[in-house]
């Protein structure tokens, strides 16, 4: 075997879970038992991009990560707060005497992460402002739901393991909610965000709501987000996507796991015909003029005519 088989079966391994049976939210041990298995929404934004972008390695934390991550344990998780984190001195880390001092202050905080003054105020401010927002506190209640629970799951029509994990549960509204902190809250830009080829953040709305309905048993239950800017006046804007968004969400992932299944089809095929001289169609793409810069062509013209 070639090393560029060797490579393409080991590849192909990676998803021997594929059509693996469970149903549920995982304990701990069952998370670290299927670690890396299930199709995810950042696994299938990556396949949406080619095959070679899944292969990637994704798991390095960045700093806005890594406060985003005490955002939510703040804000989801409070009683765990003070035991993960603590803030840091006001120094400038860029000098030799400010990195001295970071130093001391993480030996003082040890097995805690240490966050800026500027980052620790405006998580806390932006806590406050989920606190005084009063469906949003009702959304999150700890005392109501479960938060950071990973759920698994068989897609309904295609059967194959899908995995995510929810920001938190609400027992009583029946809703999985996803907390995202942002710069712009404002319903234009959310707009964009929801839509966006980036984030893709109706995508993840399907495959949240689905994995919830399908695990329940129950077609009641809804998704929605709890956006939080991080700047004055740190607005809380909730959102919830009517059917038809979902179902637009629901055939796009759709199609990121039937492409990958094309994508086994034949790269198994090739293995055995003993040909791996690629790892994926190799296509030319034909981008056509969208709508808005047609019409605004058009109109352009008749405007040049009628002088």
């Amino acid at each position: 075997m070639s090393d560029k088989e060797q490579i393409l079966l080991e590849r192909i391994q990676k998803f021997a879970w594929l059509y693996d049976k469970f149903s549920g939210f995982l304990s701990d041990e069952e998370r670290k038992i299927y670690k890396g298995m299930g199709l995810s929404k950042s696994s299938l934004d990556r396949i949406n991009k080619s095959i070679e972008h899944y292969f990637m390695d994704y798991d390095k934390e960045t700093p806005a990560m890594r406060v985003g991550t005490a955002f939510h344990t703040l804000v989801l998780e409070p009683d765990k707060f003070e035991k993960y984190y603590a803030c840091g001195p006001d120094t400038d880390r860029r000098t030799s005497a400010g990195k001295k001092a970071w130093k001391e202050a993480e030996d003082e905080n040890d097995g805690k992460s240490l966050i800026s003054i500027s980052d620790w105020d405006m998580i806390h401010h932006m806590q406050d402002s989920v606190s005084n927002h009063k469906l949003a506190s009702h959304l999150l209640n700890p005392e109501l739901g479960a938060a950071e629970e990973t759920m698994m799951w068989n897609d309904q029509e295609l059967g194959t393991l899908m995995k995510g994990r929810s920001d938190f549960r609400n027992f009583k509204e029946k809703v999985i909610i996803d907390l995202k902190s942002t710069m712009d809250a404002t319903p234009d830009k959310l707009e964009r965000d929801l839509w966006s080829t980036d984030l893709r953040y109706h995508v993840q709305a399907a495959i949240y709501t689905d994995g919830a309905r399908a695990i329940l048993g129950d077609d009641s239950w809804e998704f929605y987000f709890v956006f939080v800017e991080k700047k004055p006046p740190y607005s809380v804007q909730i959102v919830h996507l009517p059917p038809k968004a979902i179902d637009i969400g629901r055939i796009q992932y759709h199609e990121n796991v039937i492409f990958l299944l094309k994508w086994l089809e034949r790269s198994s095929n090739m293995l055995k015909n003993g040909v791996a001289d690629d790892f994926s169609e190799e296509n030319i793409i034909e981008l056509h003029p969208p709508a808005w810069l047609v019409q605004k062509i058009k109109k352009q013209s008749r405007m040049l005519n009628e002088l």
